[in-house]
């Protein structure tokens, strides 16, 4: 076939709209979880409403074509590991990075910003692990990732001083998520999640032919809220729109 990319591209997008799905059914349990926005402010964001203050978890979802390969620290931080962080250009490659755009989210929402993840169908190298261990510390044996975390408040809050505790908050608040099994190029695990997560949340037993059903609906109803217009959004208006 002549025309790959796009069917790469709709994958990617299907895996997308499965991770939001099953993100979705904890608002089944009825307890801190009740709304999921759908490529609004990222990815998907969970929202949870805790001891009634408003808190929101932001995702990005990033995938690869084949199971054995791994997200490294240039990938996801767009940060090398020689060198100084030492222009403008530098800085602001890691700050449009996938680690970086989800930062940002810790400085617009604040306190109201619980946490910041990266999921993904396949792993992260060591490297990856190591870098946001290290940033939760605010302390690393490797010079670059003392880079990172010396010049973090100037990445993400170029135009606006961040207070130290601010930045510790801020750095502790990414977390991965590796090897996702219910998302993929068919349905077939995301159903089976989907059913587990179900009886989980509800205690609802279901026969296979409606779990299908479910599986497949909610997943449409994803992507047609991911798919849907948004200019012009209001704060007021937008809960009415997802």
């Amino acid at each position: 076939p002549r025309e790959t990319v796009g069917r790469d591209t709709m994958v990617r997008f299907r895996m997308q709209f499965q991770a939001a799905a099953f993100a979705a059914l904890e608002i089944l349990s009825g307890k801190e979880v009740d709304r999921i926005y759908c490529d609004y402010h990222d990815d998907f964001v969970v929202r949870r409403t805790v001891a009634g203050v408003v808190e929101y978890h932001f995702f990005q979802v990033k995938t690869k074509g084949r199971a054995n390969q791994q997200w490294d620290v240039d990938g996801i931080f767009s940060l090398k590991k020689t060198g100084a962080l030492d222009t403008s250009e530098k800085l602001e490659a890691i700050r449009s990075s996938i680690a970086g755009k989800l930062f940002v989210h810790t400085v617009e929402f604040g306190e109201q910003c619980r946490a910041v993840t990266i999921l993904t169908n396949v792993h992260f190298k060591d490297e990856v692990q190591d870098l946001v261990v290290d940033l939760a510390a605010g302390t690393s044996t490797k010079k670059y990732i003392r880079q990172l975390i010396e010049k973090f408040a100037v990445i993400l809050s170029p135009d606006k001083p961040m207070a130290p505790e601010q930045i510790e908050a801020a750095r502790k608040k990414l977390t991965l998520q590796p090897n996702v099994q219910y998302i993929g190029d068919t349905l077939e695990a995301f159903s089976t999640a989907a059913h587990n997560a179900i009886w989980k949340h509800s205690e609802i037993e279901l026969h296979q032919h409606e779990i299908e059903q479910i599986a497949k609906s909610l997943v449409m109803l994803v992507e047609e809220k991911s798919c849907a217009p948004i200019g012009g959004l209001s704060l007021a208006n937008i809960d009415l729109a997802t």
